[in-house]
């Protein structure tokens, strides 16, 4: 379930990220564009590093 969160989590991030941009009025096209993708790279290093954790312990490296 966490892991499912976490994919939300992604999706929030991304749409929140250049939507902050947008609403300060950084409207041009060019740079939409450009933000987006910037807000997606932000969001997978996130949501990924958010990821790892439970799936190292649900792989079992994590035990003692």
């Amino acid at each position: 379930m966490y892991v499912i969160w976490i994919l939300a989590l992604y999706f929030h991030i991304s749409h929140g990220f250049w939507s902050m941009f947008q609403s300060m009025g950084a409207t041009n096209p060019k740079w939409i564009k450009r933000l987006q993708l910037i807000s997606k790279i932000y969001s997978i290093i996130i949501a990924g590093g958010f990821m790892l954790i439970p799936i190292y312990f649900f792989l079992g490296f994590g035990e003692v």
